[in-house]
């Protein structure tokens, strides 16, 4: 199984792995995932950061990953997480899993979303 479809198998159900799967314990989730991996030699998400950076036009230069993509769901720079709804809770969510799975694709050479095939 690669990274990607291991990675497919969380998002499709995170509350399996994390409980309520709100958009922090996702998060703590991926940020252990990605530990787990550097520390036993794995690709983890290197590079992602940087990837999100150039998907958020340069905002978000002094944050990690996980602020970026906030950023990216939610551009609007006034809208503060605590004033996320369920709804919004979910959107991010959604955001976060389409961009990990468009980066994670690119990286294993070009495939497209998982359950699609590469434009010809």
């Amino acid at each position: 199984m690669s990274e990607r479809q291991f990675i497919e198998q969380f998002t499709k159900r995170p509350g399996m792995w994390v409980g309520l799967p709100t958009w922090g314990r996702v998060v703590g989730w991926l940020l252990g995932y990605e530990a787990n991996e550097a520390r036993h030699g794995g690709p983890g998400f290197d590079g992602f950061r940087e990837w999100l950076l150039v998907r958020s036009g340069g905002r978000g230069s002094n944050l990690g990953w996980p602020s970026i993509a906030w950023l990216i769901a939610f551009p609007d720079p006034d809208l503060e997480h605590g004033e996320l709804g369920d709804f919004d809770q979910e959107h991010a969510k959604k955001v976060l899993f389409e961009l990990l799975d468009e980066f994670l694709a690119e990286r294993e050479g070009g495939a497209g979303p998982l359950g699609t095939s590469p434009a010809a």
